[in-house]
């Protein structure tokens, strides 16, 4: 009988171990599977292309005997770009003024941008919210968004502290 019980846990082992190697070569076989799949998935989809940059400057700010605040701003693209939806591209600026020391004059201008393809060049001009832009110190922000056919945008940004003439 101890024999028989000896046979039949060595069977039991044996079958566990085959059992255990089925499962581990099962697992090898998915998992191979699985990476074949995805390579496959990976070698169709295309490569991205590089996206092109777009940079501003802020050429110059002066301001009129009406308040408004006339501004030169350049943009530049790394590449030509092909536009998709004409209301995603523009570019932007906004004036800060501070005004006797308690108060802020802002207001801001823009444009929309029909091609991006080098350096154009753009006149903004912004309106105060409220009384009207003078000579003195001013901060400017302007910024740009050009997005492409695919949706992809990409935006430039520079500051300017001045003084309005």
């Amino acid at each position: 009988m101890r024999y028989m019980h000896n046979a039949a846990c060595s069977r039991n082992r044996r079958n566990n171990m085959l059992t255990k190697s089925k499962r581990i070569l099962w697992s090898a076989s998915r998992l191979v599977f699985t990476m074949a799949i995805l390579l496959s998935l990976f070698s169709v989809v295309p490569t991205a292309q590089a996206q092109a940059t777009v940079t501003v400057s802020i050429d110059s700010a002066s301001v009129d005997k009406f308040g408004i605040v006339h501004m030169d701003v350049t943009v530049t693209c790394s590449e030509p770009v092909v536009l998709g939806e004409p209301n995603a591209n523009s570019v932007e600026a906004f004036v800060r003024q501070p005004y006797k020391r308690i108060y802020t004059l802002e207001g801001g201008g823009h444009s929309f941008i029909t091609e991006c393809d080098g350096s154009t060049q753009y006149s903004l001009i912004a309106f105060a919210n409220s009384g009207k832009f003078s000579n003195g110190i001013a901060y400017i922000f302007a910024s740009a968004q050009i997005c492409d056919i695919d949706n992809f945008c990409v935006i430039g940004e520079d500051f300017l502290a001045t003084r309005l003439h």
